[in-house]
């Protein structure tokens, strides 16, 4: 997993802009939000991240720092987050849809 920014080429990172990126195709597009200070573990498919607002430390098999405009793709697994600062965290996941759903 390497975190890169979003491509400021194709405007500003929102909900909007990154559903037009997978516009007409079988992704499920979706936006969270969690307070500062949280701490949670999970349990993914394969998907992408694009981080809205906020900052947070993913861990997986290593620790990355997410910061406003990171994009990360995770493999399938668990992982575990913590909020940091104080702002809440915002992020878009999107993740393939299995076949025939749409």
């Amino acid at each position: 997993m390497h975190p890169r920014r979003w491509n400021s080429a194709a405007g500003e990172l929102t909900l909007a802009s990154v559903r037009l990126l997978y516009e007409g195709s079988h992704w499920r597009v979706s936006e969270c939000g969690y307070p500062p200070g949280a701490v949670f573990p999970g349990r993914t498919k394969r998907c992408t991240w694009y981080v809205l607002q906020g900052a947070c430390v993913l861990t997986t098999d290593s620790e990355h720092q997410l910061s406003v405009g990171d994009v990360v793709e995770l493999d399938a697994g668990d992982y575990k987050v913590r909020v940091t600062g104080d702002d809440e965290l915002r992020l878009i996941r999107v993740w393939e849809l299995p076949q025939g759903m749409s």
